[in-house]
């Protein structure tokens, strides 16, 4: 049976995180483990970020999500 290991970052204070961000640190996690470990991430996003175009008129809503 192999080993299993459960670790845990939290952040102190709220920012954007992008997928490179999240895709190198996936990679240096491998490096660090080995080939033979599942990596999971689970983050929970509290706020959704909505853009709209710029050359929306006023009105007619809050804009689609951007990420």
């Amino acid at each position: 049976m192999p080993l299993q290991f459960q670790f845990a970052l939290q952040t102190i204070e709220a920012g954007k995180l992008t997928y490179k961000q999240i895709e190198s640190c996936r990679r240096a996690l491998r490096r660090s483990f080995g080939k033979h470990i599942n990596i999971l991430f689970h983050i929970f996003t509290s706020h959704p970020i909505s853009k709209k175009p710029v050359a929306a008129r006023m009105g007619k809503g809050k804009g689609a999500l951007s990420h």
